[in-house]
Protein backbone atom coordinates (compact mmCIF):
# COMPACT_ATOMS: atom_id res chain seq x y z
CA UNK A 1 0.00 0.00 0.00
CA UNK A 2 2.71 2.66 0.90
CA UNK A 3 4.59 1.78 -2.12
CA UNK A 4 1.30 2.60 -3.92
CA UNK A 5 1.37 6.02 -2.59
CA UNK A 6 4.87 6.55 -2.82
CA UNK A 7 4.00 6.33 -6.74
CA UNK A 8 1.30 8.82 -6.09
CA UNK A 9 2.73 11.58 -4.45
CA UNK A 10 3.13 14.95 -5.93
CA UNK A 11 6.26 16.13 -6.08
CA UNK A 12 5.59 18.36 -2.64
CA UNK A 13 4.39 15.29 -1.54
CA UNK A 14 8.15 13.21 -1.70
CA UNK A 15 9.57 16.05 -0.79
CA UNK A 16 7.73 16.85 2.55
CA UNK A 17 8.44 12.40 3.37
CA UNK A 18 12.05 13.42 2.36
CA UNK A 19 12.35 16.27 4.81
CA UNK A 20 11.30 14.18 8.05
CA UNK A 21 12.68 10.36 6.61
CA UNK A 22 15.38 8.87 6.08
CA UNK A 23 16.06 7.19 2.50
CA UNK A 24 13.10 8.63 0.73
CA UNK A 25 11.24 6.27 -0.93
CA UNK A 26 12.59 2.91 0.87
CA UNK A 27 12.56 5.07 4.45
CA UNK A 28 9.11 5.75 3.68
CA UNK A 29 7.81 2.30 2.86
CA UNK A 30 9.86 0.17 5.71
CA UNK A 31 8.27 3.04 7.97
CA UNK A 32 4.48 2.11 7.15
CA UNK A 33 4.60 -1.34 9.52
CA UNK A 34 6.33 1.07 12.81
CA UNK A 35 2.67 1.67 14.43
CA UNK A 36 2.63 -2.28 14.82
CA UNK A 37 6.22 -2.49 16.41
CA UNK A 38 5.01 -0.06 19.30
CA UNK A 39 1.53 -0.23 20.03
CA UNK A 40 2.54 -3.22 22.95
CA UNK A 41 6.04 -1.30 23.89
CA UNK A 42 6.49 2.78 23.86
CA UNK A 43 3.12 3.79 22.62
CA UNK A 44 0.74 1.60 24.13
CA UNK A 45 -1.52 4.47 23.98
CA UNK A 46 -1.89 4.02 20.43
CA UNK A 47 -3.17 0.65 20.62
CA UNK A 48 -6.91 1.43 20.09
CA UNK A 49 -5.88 3.75 17.21
CA UNK A 50 -5.95 0.77 15.19
CA UNK A 51 -9.12 -0.39 14.65
CA UNK A 52 -12.91 0.79 14.79
CA UNK A 53 -15.50 -1.64 16.82
CA UNK A 54 -18.86 -0.62 14.82
CA UNK A 55 -21.86 -2.86 16.31
CA UNK A 56 -23.40 -4.91 13.78
CA UNK A 57 -26.94 -4.00 12.31
CA UNK A 58 -26.06 -0.54 12.70
CA UNK A 59 -26.55 2.14 10.30
CA UNK A 60 -22.34 2.64 10.20
CA UNK A 61 -19.94 4.50 12.01
CA UNK A 62 -21.11 7.29 14.58
CA UNK A 63 -18.51 9.02 16.21
CA UNK A 64 -19.68 9.66 19.64
CA UNK A 65 -20.63 6.21 20.00
CA UNK A 66 -17.86 4.45 18.43
CA UNK A 67 -14.86 6.79 18.70
CA UNK A 68 -15.15 9.34 21.30
CA UNK A 69 -12.53 9.87 24.28
CA UNK A 70 -14.14 7.32 26.74
CA UNK A 71 -13.60 4.60 24.22
CA UNK A 72 -10.22 5.31 23.84
CA UNK A 73 -11.11 6.38 20.13
CA UNK A 74 -10.30 4.88 17.20
CA UNK A 75 -8.83 4.36 13.49
CA UNK A 76 -10.80 6.80 12.19
CA UNK A 77 -10.05 10.00 14.68
CA UNK A 78 -6.23 8.39 14.54
CA UNK A 79 -5.72 9.62 10.49
CA UNK A 80 -7.46 12.62 10.89
CA UNK A 81 -5.45 13.37 14.20
CA UNK A 82 -2.07 12.58 12.50
CA UNK A 83 -2.79 13.74 9.48
CA UNK A 84 -2.80 17.55 10.94
CA UNK A 85 -0.15 16.46 12.93
CA UNK A 86 1.84 16.32 9.65
CA UNK A 87 0.68 19.42 8.35
CA UNK A 88 1.55 21.69 11.08
CA UNK A 89 4.72 23.04 10.21
CA UNK A 90 5.33 24.21 13.77
CA UNK A 91 5.97 20.58 14.98
CA UNK A 92 9.79 19.63 15.16
CA UNK A 93 10.94 17.24 12.46
CA UNK A 94 11.11 14.22 14.98
CA UNK A 95 7.06 14.90 15.45
CA UNK A 96 6.01 15.21 11.74
CA UNK A 97 8.05 12.11 11.29
CA UNK A 98 5.96 9.90 13.85
CA UNK A 99 2.82 11.46 12.64
CA UNK A 100 3.92 10.90 8.93
CA UNK A 101 4.32 6.63 9.96
CA UNK A 102 1.30 6.89 12.35
CA UNK A 103 -0.99 8.32 9.02
CA UNK A 104 0.56 5.64 6.80
CA UNK A 105 -0.16 2.86 8.87
CA UNK A 106 -3.37 3.91 10.04
CA UNK A 107 -5.29 4.45 6.12
CA UNK A 108 -3.96 1.22 5.41
CA UNK A 109 -5.69 -0.31 8.66
CA UNK A 110 -8.80 1.36 8.37
CA UNK A 111 -8.96 -0.45 4.14
CA UNK A 112 -8.80 -3.90 6.23
CA UNK A 113 -12.87 -4.60 6.29
CA UNK A 114 -11.89 -6.05 9.72
CA UNK A 115 -10.46 -3.17 11.55
CA UNK A 116 -13.91 -1.66 11.31
CA UNK A 117 -15.45 -5.29 13.03
CA UNK A 118 -17.54 -5.79 15.72
CA UNK A 119 -16.14 -5.35 19.73
CA UNK A 120 -17.90 -8.86 20.33
CA UNK A 121 -15.17 -11.07 17.89
CA UNK A 122 -12.77 -8.54 18.49
CA UNK A 123 -12.88 -7.98 14.39
CA UNK A 124 -12.63 -11.23 13.10
CA UNK A 125 -10.07 -12.57 15.80
CA UNK A 126 -11.95 -14.67 17.59
CA UNK A 127 -13.27 -16.54 14.46
CA UNK A 128 -11.35 -19.27 13.71
CA UNK A 129 -11.23 -20.65 10.14
CA UNK A 130 -8.94 -22.65 7.76
CA UNK A 131 -8.12 -23.19 3.83
CA UNK A 132 -7.79 -26.58 2.80
CA UNK A 133 -4.66 -27.20 0.78
CA UNK A 134 -3.54 -23.84 0.85
CA UNK A 135 0.00 -23.43 0.27
CA UNK A 136 -0.23 -19.95 1.78
CA UNK A 137 -0.68 -21.29 5.72
CA UNK A 138 0.76 -24.40 7.30
CA UNK A 139 -2.12 -24.20 10.46
CA UNK A 140 -5.35 -23.05 11.07
CA UNK A 141 -5.91 -19.28 11.30
CA UNK A 142 -8.58 -16.55 12.51
CA UNK A 143 -10.79 -14.99 9.96
CA UNK A 144 -8.48 -11.33 11.15
CA UNK A 145 -5.17 -12.97 10.30
CA UNK A 146 -6.52 -14.46 7.00
CA UNK A 147 -7.52 -10.90 5.94
CA UNK A 148 -4.10 -9.34 7.57
CA UNK A 149 -1.75 -11.12 5.46
CA UNK A 150 -3.07 -14.84 4.24
CA UNK A 151 -4.77 -13.39 1.45
CA UNK A 152 -1.72 -11.32 -0.03
CA UNK A 153 0.14 -14.62 -0.28
CA UNK A 154 -3.16 -15.93 -2.17
CA UNK A 155 -3.48 -12.52 -4.11
CA UNK A 156 0.53 -13.02 -5.33
CA UNK A 157 0.77 -9.39 -3.53
CA UNK A 158 4.48 -9.86 -2.75
CA UNK A 159 6.90 -6.31 -2.32
CA UNK A 160 7.68 -4.71 -4.59
CA UNK A 161 6.05 -6.08 -7.94
CA UNK A 162 2.62 -6.81 -6.94
CA UNK A 163 2.51 -3.06 -5.68
CA UNK A 164 3.29 -1.82 -9.29
CA UNK A 165 0.97 -3.90 -10.75
CA UNK A 166 -2.00 -2.66 -8.34
CA UNK A 167 -0.89 0.53 -9.55
CA UNK A 168 -1.01 0.25 -12.96
CA UNK A 169 -4.61 -1.10 -12.57
CA UNK A 170 -5.55 1.87 -11.32
CA UNK A 171 -7.45 4.09 -13.57
CA UNK A 172 -7.55 7.83 -13.75
CA UNK A 173 -11.05 8.17 -13.12
CA UNK A 174 -10.59 5.47 -10.10
CA UNK A 175 -7.90 7.31 -8.31
CA UNK A 176 -9.70 11.02 -9.10
CA UNK A 177 -12.94 9.44 -7.43
CA UNK A 178 -11.18 7.70 -4.24
CA UNK A 179 -8.61 11.12 -3.88
CA UNK A 180 -10.36 12.82 -1.20
CA UNK A 181 -10.37 13.08 3.07
CA UNK A 182 -14.27 11.63 3.35
CA UNK A 183 -12.75 9.39 6.73
CA UNK A 184 -16.19 8.61 7.73
CA UNK A 185 -17.66 7.51 4.69
CA UNK A 186 -13.70 5.19 4.50
CA UNK A 187 -14.97 4.11 7.60
CA UNK A 188 -18.25 2.97 6.50
CA UNK A 189 -16.66 1.47 3.03
CA UNK A 190 -14.67 -0.73 5.42
CA UNK A 191 -18.19 -1.26 7.53
CA UNK A 192 -20.07 -2.59 4.89
CA UNK A 193 -17.48 -4.90 3.26
CA UNK A 194 -16.91 -6.62 6.84
CA UNK A 195 -20.77 -7.13 7.07
CA UNK A 196 -21.56 -7.52 3.68
CA UNK A 197 -19.03 -9.89 2.80
CA UNK A 198 -16.25 -11.17 4.96
CA UNK A 199 -18.14 -12.13 8.14
CA UNK A 200 -20.61 -14.34 6.06
CA UNK A 201 -17.60 -17.54 6.31
CA UNK A 202 -19.24 -20.61 4.40
CA UNK A 203 -20.10 -22.74 7.28
CA UNK A 204 -18.22 -24.93 9.70
CA UNK A 205 -15.35 -21.87 9.36
CA UNK A 206 -13.95 -23.62 6.17
CA UNK A 207 -12.53 -21.26 3.22
CA UNK A 208 -13.74 -22.20 0.37
CA UNK A 209 -12.69 -21.44 -3.49
CA UNK A 210 -15.54 -18.91 -3.97
CA UNK A 211 -15.30 -16.83 -0.67
CA UNK A 212 -11.29 -17.19 -1.23
CA UNK A 213 -11.81 -15.48 -5.10
CA UNK A 214 -13.71 -12.89 -4.10
CA UNK A 215 -11.55 -11.88 -1.06
CA UNK A 216 -8.30 -11.50 -3.35
CA UNK A 217 -10.02 -9.39 -5.58
CA UNK A 218 -11.62 -7.47 -2.77
CA UNK A 219 -8.09 -7.35 -1.08
CA UNK A 220 -6.65 -6.06 -3.93
CA UNK A 221 -8.90 -2.99 -4.37
CA UNK A 222 -8.55 -1.86 -1.11
CA UNK A 223 -5.01 -1.85 -1.27
CA UNK A 224 -5.21 0.17 -3.97
CA UNK A 225 -7.93 2.93 -2.68
CA UNK A 226 -5.70 3.29 0.68
CA UNK A 227 -2.41 3.55 -1.37
CA UNK A 228 -4.32 5.99 -3.57
CA UNK A 229 -5.75 7.91 -0.55
CA UNK A 230 -2.42 8.32 1.40
CA UNK A 231 -1.02 9.75 -1.31
CA UNK A 232 -3.48 12.67 -1.19
CA UNK A 233 -3.33 13.03 2.54
CA UNK A 234 -0.01 13.96 2.39
CA UNK A 235 0.42 15.89 -1.12
CA UNK A 236 -2.58 18.13 0.33
CA UNK A 237 -0.47 18.45 3.55
CA UNK A 238 2.85 19.26 1.85
CA UNK A 239 0.57 22.04 -0.05
CA UNK A 240 -0.89 23.20 3.54
CA UNK A 241 -4.39 22.24 2.15
CA UNK A 242 -5.44 19.21 4.36
CA UNK A 243 -8.49 19.51 6.28
CA UNK A 244 -11.07 16.81 7.77
CA UNK A 245 -14.99 16.83 8.54
CA UNK A 246 -14.64 15.12 11.59
CA UNK A 247 -12.69 16.69 14.86
CA UNK A 248 -9.10 16.28 14.72
CA UNK A 249 -7.65 19.13 17.53
CA UNK A 250 -7.92 16.99 20.55
CA UNK A 251 -4.85 15.87 21.76
CA UNK A 252 -3.71 12.69 21.75
CA UNK A 253 -3.61 10.85 25.22
CA UNK A 254 0.45 11.52 26.67
CA UNK A 255 2.32 8.15 26.63
CA UNK A 256 3.03 7.62 29.73
CA UNK A 257 5.53 4.25 28.94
Amino acid sequence: MCEIAWQRLTPAGKALVGSVLADGRLGFVESCSWADAVRSTTHRHTAPYHFVNIPPGSGGFDMPRDCSASVGRCVTWAIAHYGMELQNADRTRAQRAEALKFLSHFVADLHQPLHAGRLEDLGGNRIAVRIEGSPCVERDVNLHGLWDSVLLCHGGLTWPDGAAVLDRAVAAGQAAFWSNADLVAWTNESFRLAEGFVYRVPGGGVIDRTYLARAVVVTREQLQRAGVRLAFLISRAAAGGLDFVIDANDAAPSNRE
